[in-house]
Protein backbone atom coordinates (compact mmCIF):
# COMPACT_ATOMS: atom_id res chain seq x y z
CA UNK A 1 0.00 0.00 0.00
CA UNK A 2 1.23 3.83 -0.79
CA UNK A 3 0.53 5.97 1.65
CA UNK A 4 0.42 8.96 -0.53
CA UNK A 5 -2.56 6.95 -2.31
CA UNK A 6 -4.88 6.65 0.27
CA UNK A 7 -3.59 3.43 0.79
CA UNK A 8 -3.59 1.58 -2.49
CA UNK A 9 -1.99 -0.38 -3.68
CA UNK A 10 0.68 0.81 -6.71
CA UNK A 11 0.48 -0.74 -10.27
CA UNK A 12 2.38 -3.50 -10.91
CA UNK A 13 4.77 -3.02 -12.96
CA UNK A 14 4.10 -3.76 -16.51
CA UNK A 15 5.55 -7.23 -17.40
CA UNK A 16 5.77 -7.58 -20.98
CA UNK A 17 5.81 -11.45 -22.60
CA UNK A 18 6.94 -10.70 -25.93
CA UNK A 19 6.24 -12.61 -29.11
CA UNK A 20 8.31 -15.63 -29.95
CA UNK A 21 8.64 -14.90 -33.61
CA UNK A 22 12.33 -13.46 -34.93
CA UNK A 23 13.45 -11.14 -37.58
CA UNK A 24 16.70 -12.17 -39.75
CA UNK A 25 19.01 -9.50 -39.99
CA UNK A 26 20.48 -8.47 -43.68
CA UNK A 27 23.88 -10.44 -42.61
CA UNK A 28 22.04 -13.80 -42.19
CA UNK A 29 21.77 -13.48 -38.42
CA UNK A 30 18.73 -13.47 -36.63
CA UNK A 31 17.55 -10.92 -33.78
CA UNK A 32 14.61 -11.33 -31.00
CA UNK A 33 11.53 -9.14 -29.28
CA UNK A 34 13.20 -7.73 -26.18
CA UNK A 35 11.26 -7.37 -23.26
CA UNK A 36 13.27 -4.30 -22.03
CA UNK A 37 12.52 -2.34 -25.22
CA UNK A 38 8.50 -3.03 -25.21
CA UNK A 39 8.79 -6.16 -27.25
CA UNK A 40 10.63 -4.29 -29.95
CA UNK A 41 13.12 -6.19 -31.91
CA UNK A 42 16.84 -6.13 -30.45
CA UNK A 43 18.81 -4.15 -33.43
CA UNK A 44 20.69 -6.31 -36.00
CA UNK A 45 24.23 -5.59 -36.33
CA UNK A 46 24.51 -3.83 -39.20
CA UNK A 47 22.12 -1.00 -37.58
CA UNK A 48 24.80 -1.23 -34.68
CA UNK A 49 26.99 1.73 -35.35
CA UNK A 50 30.21 1.39 -32.98
CA UNK A 51 32.51 3.94 -32.84
CA UNK A 52 35.34 4.27 -35.20
CA UNK A 53 38.37 3.78 -33.02
CA UNK A 54 40.53 1.61 -33.38
CA UNK A 55 43.03 -0.80 -30.98
CA UNK A 56 46.14 -1.24 -31.65
CA UNK A 57 47.57 -4.92 -31.12
CA UNK A 58 51.04 -5.82 -29.61
CA UNK A 59 51.96 -7.15 -33.32
CA UNK A 60 51.39 -3.87 -34.37
CA UNK A 61 47.81 -4.83 -36.29
CA UNK A 62 44.80 -2.79 -35.50
CA UNK A 63 40.98 -3.98 -34.63
CA UNK A 64 38.20 -2.59 -34.55
CA UNK A 65 35.25 -2.95 -32.43
CA UNK A 66 32.31 -5.27 -33.61
CA UNK A 67 28.89 -4.57 -34.00
CA UNK A 68 27.70 -8.08 -33.19
CA UNK A 69 29.47 -7.82 -30.07
CA UNK A 70 28.04 -4.81 -28.45
CA UNK A 71 31.04 -2.88 -29.71
CA UNK A 72 33.64 -4.96 -27.82
CA UNK A 73 36.51 -4.84 -29.93
CA UNK A 74 37.44 -8.21 -31.86
CA UNK A 75 40.56 -9.72 -30.40
CA UNK A 76 44.08 -9.40 -31.44
CA UNK A 77 45.78 -12.01 -33.65
CA UNK A 78 47.59 -14.66 -31.51
CA UNK A 79 50.93 -13.32 -31.80
CA UNK A 80 53.44 -16.07 -32.87
CA UNK A 81 55.66 -17.23 -30.18
CA UNK A 82 58.71 -18.80 -31.44
CA UNK A 83 61.18 -20.81 -29.43
CA UNK A 84 64.37 -19.63 -28.27
CA UNK A 85 65.96 -21.21 -30.99
CA UNK A 86 69.39 -19.46 -32.79
CA UNK A 87 71.21 -20.62 -35.57
CA UNK A 88 74.77 -20.21 -35.63
CA UNK A 89 76.15 -19.03 -39.20
CA UNK A 90 79.06 -19.96 -41.42
CA UNK A 91 80.83 -16.77 -40.46
CA UNK A 92 80.14 -16.88 -36.56
CA UNK A 93 77.24 -14.60 -36.39
CA UNK A 94 74.15 -16.13 -35.11
CA UNK A 95 70.41 -15.52 -36.34
CA UNK A 96 67.11 -16.10 -34.66
CA UNK A 97 63.84 -17.37 -35.65
CA UNK A 98 61.26 -14.63 -36.93
CA UNK A 99 57.83 -14.79 -36.07
CA UNK A 100 57.05 -12.61 -38.84
CA UNK A 101 58.19 -15.25 -40.97
CA UNK A 102 56.25 -17.96 -39.29
CA UNK A 103 59.15 -18.60 -37.12
CA UNK A 104 62.02 -19.60 -40.11
CA UNK A 105 65.11 -18.11 -39.19
CA UNK A 106 66.58 -14.78 -40.42
CA UNK A 107 69.08 -14.85 -43.17
CA UNK A 108 73.07 -15.07 -42.53
CA UNK A 109 75.08 -12.65 -43.57
CA UNK A 110 76.49 -14.61 -46.51
CA UNK A 111 73.01 -16.55 -46.97
CA UNK A 112 71.93 -13.60 -48.63
CA UNK A 113 71.49 -13.58 -53.16
CA UNK A 114 71.08 -10.52 -55.21
CA UNK A 115 70.15 -11.52 -58.76
CA UNK A 116 73.11 -10.85 -61.29
CA UNK A 117 71.28 -7.97 -62.98
CA UNK A 118 73.10 -5.35 -64.42
CA UNK A 119 71.95 -1.51 -64.08
CA UNK A 120 73.32 0.24 -67.14
CA UNK A 121 73.73 3.73 -65.74
CA UNK A 122 74.26 7.06 -68.09
CA UNK A 123 77.56 8.02 -68.77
Amino acid sequence: PNPSKDCKFDPCPQEYVCPTDVKECDDGSYVNHNPDKGCAFDLCPEEIVCPSEVKECPDGSYVSPNPSKDCEFDPCPQELVCTSDVWQCDDGSYVNQNPHKGCAFDFCPEEIVCHNEVKECPD
